[in-house]
């Protein structure tokens, strides 16, 4: 029996939370380094006596952006994806909402502009679990494994 592109996805978000290095990546590098850019623009507008909240909510959206573009390239790239039809127009439909969204959070000036900007991260981060729930570089066992076998390898023929 096969699954369906979403009930696909739903499984495939799920799948990498048990790797202690996909943890560490997601929290460390793509949600801590990834938002410093965020970061420093939300201390440079609070340092102003009237902060312009709408600015942070643009730097918020160019990191959506530039997080959704690249993990959707690698989610299409995957061999392990078999619904591949449902992926390419998801992944159209994914694109097409992200620049709506940055649109709409460049176009606000305003507090309201958080709102596409917040909703764009979300999806970006989605998609970025998406894109590398099956990444073998953020898993331990999969390392271990690979160190271990080449090892072996090199070590044939040392006994004689």
């Amino acid at each position: 029996m096969t699954t369906g592109f979403f009930e696909e996805q739903c499984i495939r978000f799920k799948m990498p939370w048990k790797k202690s290095a996909f943890k560490s990546y997601f929290i460390w590098i793509v949600l801590l380094f990834g938002g410093l850019g965020i970061v420093f623009t939300c201390i440079s507008e609070f340092a102003e006596n009237t902060p312009r909240y709408y600015i942070i909510a643009q730097s918020i959206a160019t990191t959506f952006v530039a997080l959704t573009a690249a993990s959707l390239v690698d989610l299409n790239l995957s061999f392990n994806i078999k619904n591949i039809p449902s992926l390419i127009i998801n992944s159209i439909a994914c694109f097409g909402l992200s620049l709506i969204l940055l649109y709409f959070a460049f176009k606000l000036k305003s507090c309201w502009s958080f709102i596409p900007a917040v909703v764009g991260y979300l999806i970006g981060l989605l998609i970025w679990i998406l894109a590398n729930a099956d990444n073998e570089k953020l898993s331990d066992e999969n390392y271990y494994n690979k160190m271990y076998s080449k090892a072996a390898e090199l070590s044939k023929g040392w006994d004689k």
